[in-house]
């Protein structure tokens, strides 16, 4: 395939709610969960080729692949965008809707439904 890999990269504070206690990670790529990927694309706007889910006492890290096609027609980057030029083409304000999206997405159903506050609390990289 021609078109490059895109990383996204989401962090979410761990308030140690009972809910977030419960979550397991996962990881999922689409050639082993097609049906999954697919719900998950019709309900978020984003598809993804895989998604990772770290948890660690302090946050919910997420790692996605998700593609370009996808990147365009939820609007997050602008169509006309050149590979090297992605990063500024960013709509940041879709990207956060989207993302937040994928994240409250049940990928695992056993899990508990990752709570309101918990996405609503992005973890800021240090300065």
């Amino acid at each position: 395939r021609r078109e490059a890999a895109l990383g996204l990269v989401a962090n979410f504070v761990n308030s140690q709610s009972s809910a977030e206690k419960r979550r397991r990670p996962f990881s999922f790529a689409r050639q082993f969960y097609d049906a999954l990927f697919a719900e998950s694309e019709r309900e978020t706007g984003l598809g993804l080729e895989n998604i990772v889910c770290y948890i660690s006492a302090q946050t919910h890290y997420f790692v996605m692949t998700p593609t370009r096609k996808s990147l365009i027609s939820s609007g997050i980057i602008k169509a006309d965008a050149v590979d090297g030029g992605l990063l500024g083409s960013v709509d940041e304000a879709v990207l956060a809707r989207v993302v937040r999206k994928v994240v409250a997405f049940r990928w695992r159903p056993e899990d508990p439904a990752m709570p309101e506050e918990t996405l609503d609390r992005p973890a800021i990289p240090p300065a």
